[in-house]
């Protein structure tokens, strides 16, 4: 894989990837409601909307509008089965286009 993470120029902290052409990123994720976020953390979920994802939709949807091709969206079925798993997990591959 060939992609690069970079500080955002502003003062907030971002980071930003950068994908090489023909470099790929690979995004594991689970899906989360609001229920999942408890204590401290509740509040965020108000200004950080993109925390509660209940769907595998959104990050393809995001990664090819930032002009990847996405090649794989599936669900971690070996890592859900797994006694600890609080929360489905997926996973998205996607290439930069050369």
């Amino acid at each position: 894989m060939s992609f690069l993470v970079e500080r955002d120029r502003s003062d907030e902290g971002h980071f930003v990837l950068r994908a090489a052409p023909g470099g790929a990123v690979v995004v594991m994720d689970g899906l989360y409601d609001r229920g999942s976020w408890q204590g401290d953390w509740a509040r965020e979920i108000d200004v950080l909307p993109l925390s509660a994802c209940q769907s595998m939709a959104m990050v393809p949807y995001l990664l090819e509008r930032s002009g990847f091709r996405v090649e794989t969206v599936s669900r971690m079925a070996a890592v859900d089965a797994l006694p600890t798993a609080r929360t489905p997990r997926y996973v998205v591959v996607a290439r930069k286009a050369a």
